[in-house]
């Protein structure tokens, strides 16, 4: 079935208004399944909604009240149509349904840049990704062992000489989550460096690395 992006978007948005009804919805929630732009399309409308959904108590009107809108908006009337929910409710509905279908694309969070540390000539140790507008890390060990006694610090290397700036201790096996401070967010861009050190447990105890041990360029993420 073709369908151009402005009947789409008005389908999307009668679904989770929830007066889509009958065999168009039946059509449109199968089309869902297989369809990433419908389903991008219902997520949008269910975020837009949302907020006014939660502001809401939540209620039915009558079907009076509906008709009365219908006629002073000059909205068509619709046999077919069901009794209309209120917003919360169908907003609500939409969001199990695509987040079902299509969790990762409703909760992904956005990366913003990936680099893989690693020795000179070597595999990557760790893989970091740069998450929302750098407010986020995510690093991931890969080929790495821990070492007694001592612990793994990553840190953003600032251009120019300036001192490398600590981003926190990281497991050696795993993942680490690491939230960024505002102030060393503008050190996490395309092109800029981290590296890893290996410092006494708990971190380095001067501030700045003691042995370096991986490094690596944070480049834009593959599709």
């Amino acid at each position: 079935m073709s369908m151009d992006s402005d009947d789409l978007n008005d389908l999307a948005a009668e679904y989770v208004l929830g007066t889509l009804a009958g065999a168009e919805r039946v059509a449109f929630e199968a089309r869902l399944q297989r369809d990433p732009a419908a389903m991008r399309a219902v997520a949008r409308w269910a975020s837009h909604l949302q907020p006014l959904a939660d502001a809401q108590p939540p209620m039915i009107p009558p079907p009076h009240l509906w008709q009365r809108i219908e006629r002073e908006l000059g909205l068509p009337s619709r046999s077919k149509m069901r009794t209309p929910m209120w917003i919360a409710a169908a907003v609500a509905a939409a969001l199990i349904i695509v987040a079902f279908l299509i969790p990762d694309l409703m909760f992904r969070p956005t990366v913003n840049s990936v680099a893989q540390l690693a020795p000179q000539g070597g595999q990557p140790a760790f893989v970091v990704s740069v998450l929302d507008d750098q407010k986020k890390l995510l690093i991931r060990a890969a080929n790495v062992s821990a070492v007694p006694n001592q612990s793994y610090e990553l840190w953003a290397v600032p251009p120019a000489g300036a001192a490398p700036v600590s981003l926190g201790v990281i497991a050696p096996t795993g993942e680490t989550e690491r939230e960024v401070a505002e102030n060393v967010r503008g050190l996490l861009t395309i092109g800029a460096t981290l590296a890893v050190s290996l410092e006494p447990e708990g971190g380095s105890p001067t501030g700045t690395p003691t042995t370096v041990m991986f490094a690596g360029t944070l480049t834009p993420p593959t599709e």
